[in-house]
């Protein structure tokens, strides 16, 4: 059965649901919606490179990012994604709670073209 990613825009945020075998397993908003976008898009472009992944996204704009370089710090029972992104100038840091889904959506980012992402172990 196949993993699904939904990304839903809301007015100034926008809601990530992730299922896996038809079961909703995490659910994590993020604003500001730039910061949405921004996530989004990074975490799209990895996605639609793995077989194992359908994702729906209503509402959100696509845009090129160009090369990321990320920093995943996994803790106990949460993460910190953290991207840089020269090409448009941003950076932006993501708390992920709990720490699998943090993982998962870093296996989403290494799965892009052009990103190099680090990770750091904290217990």
């Amino acid at each position: 059965m196949k993993k699904r990613l939904e990304i839903s825009s809301l007015s100034d945020s926008a809601i990530f649901k992730f299922s896996d075998k038809k079961v909703e397993k995490y659910s994590i908003e993020i604003w500001p919606k730039r910061s949405a976008e921004y996530f989004a898009n990074l975490f799209l472009d990895g996605i639609l490179k793995m077989k194992d992944t359908e994702v729906d996204v209503m509402g959100l704009g696509r845009r090129n990012l160009g090369e990321a370089m990320c920093q995943v710090a996994l803790f106990q029972n949460y993460g910190l994604i953290k991207c840089d992104t020269p090409f448009t100038g941003e950076s932006r840091t993501l708390e992920i709670f709990p720490r699998e889904f943090a993982l998962w959506l870093a296996k989403c980012l290494e799965s892009r073209n052009d990103t190099r992402v680090e990770y750091k172990y904290f217990n």
